[in-house]
């Protein structure tokens, strides 16, 4: 559990520090299996019009409260 925690923690970073990411970049760069933990943890947000990914408000709430505590 620690570690997919840990994975989705980094992913949500990347993302954040990336702004957005296309479909294309974020397989590439975190795997298509970690961008649909990301969705299905409610991390991210898919933006379908321009098929872009971006770290959703829960997303960024996670890595506020892992950084505060």
């Amino acid at each position: 559990m620690l570690a997919r925690v840990n994975t989705l923690r980094t992913a949500t970073e990347k993302l954040s520090g990336e702004f957005s990411l296309s479909r294309e970049e974020a397989q590439r760069s975190l795997s298509d299996q970690v961008l649909q933990g990301l969705m299905a943890h409610g991390y991210a947000i898919h933006d379908k019009r321009s098929d872009r990914y971006a770290v959703s408000a829960a997303g960024r709430r996670m890595l506020a409260d892992q950084a505060n505590g």
